[in-house]
C-alpha cells in the first residue's frame, strides 16, 4: 500500500565501524555523508505521519567483545554517536538518545560486551511501546491501540443495582 508505517527504528553505527577499518576523520567522514542522505527520507516519513527514531548506537564492554567485534570501540561509537546528533537533530527523524543510556546502565550484563541484555531489552521495548502506545492512548479508560474489553455480567448487573 501506499500507506506509511507508523514507526520506524534504525541505527547502524557499530556495523558501520566495522565495515570502514579506516582513519577517525574517514569514519567520520563516511558515517556522516550516510546520515545525510537519510534527511530527506525522514523529511517525507514525517510528513506522511510516520515516527523516524535514530537509535543512538550502545557503548560496547571491549574486554567482553568477540574476536569478530574487537575493532568496535567507544571512542568511534561516540563519534557516530555524534555525527548522528549533529546531522539528524533538525531534520524529521526523532533520535533515540535514551536507548543508548540503558545499554549503558546495565552494559556489564551484556552476554558478550555488545549485545544488549535481556534487561536493557525489556525496557526499550517497553520505551518503544510506550512512545507508539501514547499516541494512540485512550485516556478515558486507558487502552491503547485497542478497543476496551466488553463489560461482565456482574459488571453490568452492579451498574444497574447502583442505578437503581
Amino acid at each position: 500500500t501506499s500507506e506509511a508505517p507508523s514507526m520506524i527504528v534504525a541505527g547502524c553505527a557499530a556495523a558501520d565501524i566495522l565495515a570502514n577499518n579506516v582513519s577517525d576523520n574517514n569514519l567520520y567522514s563516511v558515517y556522516s555523508s550516510g546520515l545525510v542522505r537519510l534527511v530527506q527520507p525522514a523529511d517525507v516519513l514525517a510528513k506522511k505521519g510516520s515516527r523516524f527514531l535514530w537509535m543512538m548506537q550502545d557503548p560496547v564492554l571491549k574486554e567482553n567483545l568477540p574476536a569478530q567485534l574487537i575493532g568496535i570501540d567507544n571512542r568511534q561509537i561516540n563519534m557516530c554517536n555524534k555525527a548522528a546528533y549533529e546531522i539528524l537533530l533538525h531534520s524529521g527523524a526523532h533520535l533515540w538518545e535514551s536507548s543508548r543510556l540503558i545499554g549503558q546502565g546495565v552494559l556489564e550484563q551484556s552476554p558478550d560486551g555488545y549485545l544488549s541484555s535481556p534487561l536493557a531489552l525489556r525496557h526499550k521495548i517497553q520505551t518503544l511501546l510506550n512512545t507508539h502506545c501514547n499516541d494512540h492512548m485512550n485516556f478515558g479508560d486507558g487502552t491503547c491501540c485497542s478497543s476496551p474489553e466488553p463489560a461482565t455480567t456482574l459488571q453490568l448487573v452492579t451498574l444497574t443495582a447502583a442505578t437503581i
